[in-house]
């Protein structure tokens, strides 16, 4: 296996019921953190944090930042759900 021309890409990540482990019909599309697009959000959140530095960060703020972060790794999702 030649590892010099692995390339991170983005992955169906396919969302199940807890307790069933079976497919609800809701697959999110992740972006790896190599994406620019999430570079980009991270480069926002960290830009935000050193303007306000002298500010104390709360843990509210970090939660918030830290969920942007999650959003920024979805680029879409596909929702398949049996008409019964």
């Amino acid at each position: 296996m030649d590892i010099a021309n692995i390339e991170a890409a983005p992955r169906e990540l396919q969302i199940v019921n807890p307790t069933t482990h079976e497919p609800i019909g809701l697959t999110l599309t992740l972006l790896p953190s190599s994406d620019d697009r999430v570079r980009a959000a991270a480069r926002r959140i960290q830009n935000e944090r050193l303007a306000r530095r002298a500010v104390k960060v709360t843990a509210e703020q970090l939660e918030a930042q830290g969920a942007a972060m999650l959003v920024a790794h979805i680029s879409g999702w596909n929702v398949a759900l049996a008409l019964v």
